[in-house]
């Protein structure tokens, strides 16, 4: 009851949280074994430090470096994207079934979330993970939305190798069981090597 009455207080004020202090709650949550909470405060956090999108653009745009202002809205997602990542790290390893459905927990609070960066962000880090299997089944066996994967697969970018977000392309539709995405994409692939 108090952990909740906290969150909510915090989630009032989060846009004027200091980074590390941000830091140091959502590591208590995390610590308290409240860790969809801590991705709760950390959502709300991230849209208060860029309320108008400009991170967004700034992607959109291929993150101009001659853009310092639009750049430092994309830097501070990324701190904490990387605090979400920690809380996705830890709950990975999930055994038996009540782990399995704390992670579920954490990972629909995520992927419920309309932020397309931290998706993306997200994406990419279960790829250097090698986890990106878990990308390509989670939608079906966990019932997690996924909505930006094919957009992130389907986009040329210098963040994950062309061939491999091809490879997973393909993979993809063949779960979604739409085959003939699925083999326009293993032609293309085909055609490249």
């Amino acid at each position: 009851m108090y952990i909740r009455d906290a969150l909510l207080l915090f989630l009032q004020v989060a846009s004027t949280l200091h980074f590390e202090k941000l830091r140091e709650i959502c590591n208590s949550f995390q610590n308290l074994g409240f860790h969809p909470e801590a991705i709760d405060l950390l959502l709300k956090y991230t849209n208060s430090q860029d309320p108008g999108g400009l991170a967004i653009s700034f992607d959109e745009d291929g993150r101009p470096a001659s853009d310092v202002v639009r750049g430092e809205f994309f830097e501070k997602r990324q701190r904490c994207y990387d605090l979400i990542t920690n809380i996705v790290a830890s709950v990975q390893n999930a055994g038996n079934d009540f782990e399995i459905k704390f992670r579920k927990r954490v990972l629909e609070k995520i992927f419920n979330s309309d932020d397309r960066l931290l998706h993306e962000y997200l994406y990419i880090w279960f790829i250097r993970q090698g986890l990106s299997e878990i990308l390509l089944t989670i939608q079906d066996a966990e019932t997690i939305p996924m909505r930006y994967i094919e957009r992130f697969l389907a986009k040329p970018d210098s963040d994950i190798p062309w061939e491999i977000k091809t490879d997973m392309l393909w993979k993809y539709y063949g779960h979604m069981k739409n085959h003939d995405k699925a083999a326009i994409v293993l032609k293309g692939l085909a055609n490249n090597i």
